[in-house]
């Protein structure tokens, strides 16, 4: 991810493809997790995405890529779900997230959770996100 993330930082914003594509199923099955709506979620996956992008200048090698994308993903699931409080959603205990939560999970999302119908997100420099169905893909 490092290397990724110097070429990113060094103006190539194509090696952040890679970085979605490695990371797309962790971040979306975390936030499943909480958020029970696949539209929803699909939302909150692309936003982390992006945020991402846009703060990489701020991410600290030290920890891991992995760890940061699911802290962003943490934060924008809280916030959703205080800004939509009469949707039922899983509750979210802050105290008690850790980050190994997310850790366990493979990368592949079709094998690790039976989440065939979820949606595929995919790069797109200096553009929106744009997404596919995995049977159109």
């Amino acid at each position: 991810d490092e290397s990724l993330i110097e070429a990113v930082l060094g103006g190539n914003t194509e090696r952040f493809a890679p970085l979605v594509t490695r990371h797309q199923g962790r971040v979306m099955r975390f936030i499943l997790k909480y958020e029970y709506n696949a539209n929803d979620a699909q939302d909150l996956a692309q936003e982390t995405f992006l945020q991402a992008f846009r703060a990489l200048h701020s991410f600290n090698c030290q920890s891991r890529f992995s760890t940061w994308l699911t802290g962003i993903a943490f934060n924008l699931v809280k916030n959703h779900i205080s800004r939509t409080p009469t949707k039922h959603h899983a509750h979210l205990d802050i105290d008690g997230f850790a980050e190994s939560d997310c850790a366990q999970a493979g990368d592949d999302p079709a094998r690790d959770c039976e989440c065939s119908q979820l949606p595929r997100l995919t790069w797109v420099p200096d553009t929106a996100f744009i997404t596919h169905n995995l049977e159109t893909v």
